[in-house]
């Protein structure tokens, strides 16, 4: 699905995303990644939602978001409650949805100028 919004200059936009693949301004990514406005982490290390362990949400809590968009790849699924209670105890709000939905939500909040990060496992 194509995502067509107004331009955020040097922003970190999701274009799109499909099968497999999410574009980030103009780049086609295939691994998981985390997303702000600011920055890109590419290749997160958790690639299937069973991989996923709290340490992974530590570079996320770094980067102070108000909120944590959680995309779970096809499907919604949701994650060990310990990773919710990092993030909250932290002061940031943590959202799960499947991927495409997080992808969605990602380009509302960065056109609301929110300080968001998304942390996107791929549509399989």
């Amino acid at each position: 699905m194509r995502l067509d919004l107004q331009s955020h200059p040097g922003a970190y936009a999701i274009r799109s995303y499909r099968r497999g693949a999410i574009v980030v301004n103009e780049e086609t990514l295939t691994q998981s990644f985390i997303i702000t406005p600011t920055q890109l982490l590419r290749d997160w290390p958790p690639q299937r939602f069973d991989e996923v362990l709290l340490e992974h949400f530590a570079d996320i809590t770094q980067l102070k978001p108000e909120i944590v968009l959680f995309g779970t790849g096809t499907r919604l699924r949701f994650p060990p409650a310990d990773i919710a209670a990092g993030l909250l105890s932290a002061g940031i709000g943590f959202e799960v949805m499947d991927t495409a939905a997080a992808c969605r939500s990602y380009v509302i909040l960065l056109s609301e100028d929110r300080n968001v990060a998304a942390a996107l496992l791929m549509i399989e």
